[in-house]
């Protein structure tokens, strides 16, 4: 079966800038992992920061020592990953039907052909509790800098409050900056005023007006 991982460009992956540093690690765009002692924040690292240095694939893991119980781990999907992120789906949707492994799979290889883009995971003891997916537009104006669409926000219900999806939405978005998106948008249905804050919290403003049309129903 075909890695997606493969579908990225190296030659653009090595020109873009590691995110930050810090004491516990070094943390480069489009490893496998990010690591986090929470509640950690993924930050942009500043210009004196900056070093010109290769970055690896999604596929090869950032080393971050003394990682504790209970830390989040992050790192993107591979097709490995399919089946655990389609049940982790179900505190999403709950009445969504499931699909097969298979079909999904076809699905996780078509999403890797936008390069930058990724689906994101976050662990806890190797227990799969939030995601998020970043897609990252081309596009033909902003000097034709892409742009990121983040979708398929998702916590465990039994791992919600906990600043996870906060952090794994701080993982897409420096991701985004660092294949050079002019902006990350989202969308929710929600009229929860807890979800909407969530967002806020998150760096998101309600600065645009969403309209959809749409073949299946909004969800309750």
């Amino acid at each position: 079966m075909n890695d997606p991982t493969k579908n990225f460009d190296a030659g653009a992956l090595s020109r873009l800038w590691p995110l930050t540093r810090s004491s516990r690690c070094t943390i480069y765009p489009w490893q496998d992992r990010f690591h986090y002692r929470s509640p950690g924040v993924l930050r942009s690292a500043s210009s004196a920061d900056r070093r010109e240095e290769p970055i690896a694939a999604c596929h090869e893991i950032a080393h971050c020592p003394e990682m504790g119980k209970g830390d989040l781990t992050i790192k993107c999907a591979t097709e490995s990953d399919v089946p655990r992120l389609l049940t982790l789906y179900e505190h999403l949707v709950p009445e969504d039907a499931r699909p097969d492994d298979a079909s999904a799979i076809e699905a996780f290889v078509q999403f890797h052909k936008y390069p930058g883009s990724a689906i994101f995971l976050g662990e806890v003891s190797g227990a799969l509790v939030v995601s998020c997916a970043l897609v990252v537009v081309p596009n033909l104006t902003r000097r034709t800098r892409p742009y990121g669409l983040i979708e398929n926000v998702v916590t465990h219900r039994d791992h919600r409050q906990r600043g996870y999806g906060l952090q794994v939405l701080d993982a897409a978005t420096n991701a985004a900056w660092s294949f050079d998106c002019y902006k990350v948008m989202l969308l929710t249905g929600s009229k929860d005023k807890g979800t909407l804050n969530f967002y806020a919290r998150a760096g998101f403003e309600q600065s645009k007006t969403g309209f959809e049309k749409r073949r299946i129903p909004v969800r309750s």
